[in-house]
């Protein structure tokens, strides 16, 4: 599953987006330690495709990657999950060392803060096909 690896590597690149969250974009679940805002990233689904013109190699695969925004408020949030759309694009090319066919925006997720708690989450999906190593 090298989705998560392609999407972060996307993110980290992105100038704009670095200068809000910095380092923080990390694969999988935040630690409670992290400084907000930060971003996850979950492979939420993959679904590899035998094809006859799949090498050796590799598997043409598309898979649902999911980035959660982690910020410390809601116009932080929103501006971060914009920011998230406006780093990922489309297009055939090698990411992370791995041949990327296509990528699709999908949906927004809901709205998850609290308030209370100073948290305020936000998911943002993306359509991942590209060739990941057998």
């Amino acid at each position: 599953m090298s989705d998560w690896k392609i999407i972060r590597a996307l993110l980290a690149a992105d100038a704009p987006l670095a200068a809000v969250v910095g380092p923080r974009v990390v694969a999988g679940t935040l630690k409670s330690t992290v400084v907000l805002p930060a971003l996850s990233i979950q492979s939420i689904s993959n679904v590899p495709h035998a094809r006859v013109a799949d090498t050796a190699t590799t598997v043409l695969t598309t898979s649902r990657t999911q980035v959660t925004v982690h910020a410390k408020n809601i116009v932080q949030q929103t501006e971060i999950l914009r920011l998230v759309g406006s780093a990922i694009r489309g297009g055939r090319r090698e990411v992370a060392g791995i041949m990327v066919a296509d990528i699709q925006r999908d949906l927004i997720g809901p709205d998850m803060s609290d308030e209370n708690a100073g948290i305020f989450e936000q998911t943002r999906d993306f359509r991942v096909k590209y060739y990941d190593p057998i």
